[in-house]
């Protein structure tokens, strides 16, 4: 799954989904679900209808898509680079060329691993679908052009950690780094995709928590055979942030040279022990 199917905000729609994973959390994302509804609907009154959501149909919107990547794309990729000191070249990009990545199949991006390593946008969804996405956003997000132009930030950063890894496990002579795998098997899910969402996640935060893994243990998420698939990518993070916190590169050469194994599901704990260990070789 290289792709981007959870963003950098907590949406009311996933929290519902996952509320049956870790009980000891339910009680905790209810309040976090109330507490963003309450506050999105106290600012209502004070904004204007077009503010809360400012594209009157498919066109528009897809055209300020096209827009902000094209402006923003380099600088995004350009940034999160020179932080970790990657001296790869940018990749690159285009539009629809896979459709229906994410939420409400409006938004997302999707690193193509196996097609000219390119990054596709989406940014033309269905008359139905851009609908229903336009009614949930403004239900929740008075603001919604910051917070749209925040996820394509995030996405444009996200999709080049995936870019950037697999350029590295070419030049590793890795073999099947990227797979496509069945998103109904969670095990499967956890098995290829969790180290690569994992680094994915810590470039676009250059290496600061997501803001949908704060409300998350850590230690539950490393150390359970409970795999979730809505939890993925803050597993990932969490796997991997000691490690590449202690030394991005070497560390992300240990992640490749080193891949997951089945046996490792059942307590990811133990596979960053092993990881970290090696860095002290």
């Amino acid at each position: 799954m290289k792709r981007s199917l959870l963003g950098f905000f907590i949406f009311p729609l996933i929290f519902s989904c996952s509320n049956s994973f870790f009980n000891s959390n339910s009680k905790k994302e209810s309040q976090i679900i109330h507490l963003n509804e309450e506050i999105y609907r106290n600012n209502l009154p004070n904004v204007l209808e077009k503010d809360i959501f400012p594209f009157s149909n498919v066109q528009e919107y897809s055209l300020f898509v096209r827009n902000f990547v094209d402006s923003n794309f380099e600088k995004d990729i350009s940034d999160v680079y020179s932080f970790f000191k990657i001296t790869k070249k940018l990749p690159k990009y285009t539009f629809n060329k896979v459709q229906n990545l994410n939420f409400f199949e409006c938004e997302g991006a999707e690193y193509l691993y196996d097609d000219n390593k390119i990054i596709s946008f989406t940014s033309n969804p269905s008359e139905e679908m851009f609908e229903k996405y336009k009614n949930f956003y403004k239900k929740y997000y008075p603001n919604f052009k910051d917070v749209l132009e925040e996820r394509i930030h995030y996405y444009i950063k996200h999709e080049a950690g995936h870019y950037f890894y697999d350029m590295r496990s070419n030049e590793l002579n890795a073999k099947n780094i990227f797979k496509d795998v069945n998103e109904k098997n969670v095990k499967q899910c956890y098995l290829y995709d969790v180290v690569l969402e994992g680094v994915a996640e810590y470039i676009s935060c250059k290496g600061e928590i997501p803001f949908t893994a704060k409300f998350i243990d850590k230690d539950t998420l490393l150390c359970t055979d409970s795999l979730n698939k809505y939890y993925l990518y803050s597993t990932g993070f969490y796997l991997v942030k000691p490690i590449l916190d202690l030394n991005f590169k070497r560390g992300i050469d240990l992640l490749i040279e080193n891949p997951l194994e089945e046996k490792d599901l059942s307590c990811l704990k133990n596979y960053q022990d092993r990881i970290l260990g090696l860095m002290k070789n």
